[in-house]
């Protein structure tokens, strides 16, 4: 893009509904203006490179049967989102497990969970309102590496 500020911000929502998460917009100059870009280069002009997105924002039902307040049953992944940058973790019946690490680049999502003083890595694919992927967790010679998979429940815009 090569648009002075005004046009930019206009044309900064209409982006962010239509584009398939995953693609790479290049602005010069002028950037959006609440969207932090993934990366800026500086060569005699300042290039931003942002990646849309996908919608990961509301509540999902999360099957992840490694971790261990699980016990066979789904739990309660919130997440909140500012365009890449996530937040959020999973409701369990004792508290609330923070998601560690979070971050979304296009549609795939990572972040840590901790449960039982053991690290789990959630790596993922977001497809609409599902997400699948894997989870690793353990060390050294004990690290084990299972599926997982995340259902929509309620989305927040």
């Amino acid at each position: 893009m090569y648009l002075l500020s005004g046009l930019v911000a206009k044309l900064e929502p209409k982006l962010l509904a239509e584009l398939k998460p995953g693609t790479r917009i290049v602005a010069h100059d002028y950037g959006f203006p609440k969207w932090q870009p993934d990366r800026t280069v500086r060569i005699s002009k300042t290039y931003l490179l942002y990646v849309a997105p996908a919608n990961v924002a509301g509540a999902w039902r999360i099957d992840a049967p490694t971790l261990s307040m699980a016990r066979g049953r789904e739990l309660a992944l919130d997440l909140k989102q500012h365009y890449q940058q996530v937040s959020g973790g999973v409701r369990t019946q004792g508290g609330f497990l923070p998601a560690f690490e979070a971050r979304l680049h296009g549609e795939r999502l990572h972040f840590v969970l901790v449960d039982d003083d053991r690290s789990h890595r959630f790596e993922g694919t977001v497809r609409g309102d599902v997400i699948e992927g894997v989870v690793r967790y353990g060390y050294g010679p004990k690290l084990a590496e299972e599926p997982w998979r995340a259902r929509r429940v309620m989305t927040v815009q």
